[in-house]
């Protein structure tokens, strides 16, 4: 009976203040203008609810390929340095360029292009691509997409990147769980340069969001000491 009640106490305080938090990437480089959003699936079960927002105005190198998309394994550098980010998400070492969609748990886990299909060039925004993907994980400190990024490949060059950042509960564009509003929480706005429009996501500060990531860890930290020390005093009964 002691040890259920350890097990459970534990179990309760390590999931207070440690829900996965929907993450996003907005994208504006070089003619891409793309807001990605991963939502967790729920509490405890793997995978994401992603969805892809916005136009690619960018000249493909194969028009009939698209752009290739990825999580890479780092951010994005600084003066958005996009080589800075690394590979891609591969925790399991499988081989790049070797996705089969019907067996995607034989792809990388940041391979979204290979699972899903690329993106293609368009001039005008479109609605938002939506799938699931059950490889992404937000646990393990190989395995999570948090603190990564999002790259957009022009027949391999890296053309466009953006930091994966948590969507806080202030954020403009955050979304009720479940609720199916992604397209309408974005803002189109007119491009007076060239007359088209762009969507443009409605983002927190960088510098906010960042520090809503950093206290999800102290969150994290705070809750493991404190089941540790719960730990210690039942088995001490």
């Amino acid at each position: 009976m002691r040890r259920f009640l350890v097990l459970t106490l534990t179990a309760a305080l390590l999931c207070a203040g440690t829900e996965a938090q929907s993450l996003q990437a907005t994208l504006d480089m070089n003619g891409v203008h793309a807001y990605f959003k991963f939502t967790p699936l729920g509490p405890g079960i793997p995978g994401a609810r992603v969805k892809v927002a916005g136009e690619i105005r960018a000249q493909a190198v194969k028009p009939n390929v698209g752009f290739e998309y990825h999580i890479h394994e780092k951010p994005v550098g600084p003066n958005n340095d996009c080589m800075a980010t690394g590979g891609h998400l591969d925790p399991a070492k499988f081989s790049d360029g070797h996705c089969n969609p019907a067996t995607p748990d034989k792809c990388q886990e940041g391979d979204l292009s290979g699972k899903h299909g690329n993106l293609k060039p368009s001039a005008v925004p479109l609605g938002a691509i939506t799938y699931v993907d059950e490889q992404l994980r937000w646990e393990g400190a190989a395995t999570t997409i948090v603190g990564r990024s999002v790259v957009v490949h022009n027949n391999g060059t890296r053309i466009a990147c953006a930091d994966l950042l948590p969507i806080g509960p202030d954020a403009v564009n955050s979304a009720a769980e479940g609720e199916d509003d992604d397209v309408e929480r974005h803002m189109v706005q007119s491009d007076e340069r060239d007359g088209y429009a762009r969507a443009v996501s409605l983002t927190a500060r960088r510098n906010g969001a960042i520090s809503g990531l950093e206290g999800s860890i102290t969150m994290w930290t705070l809750a493991t000491s404190v089941a540790a020390g719960v730990v210690a005093a039942l088995m001490a009964l």
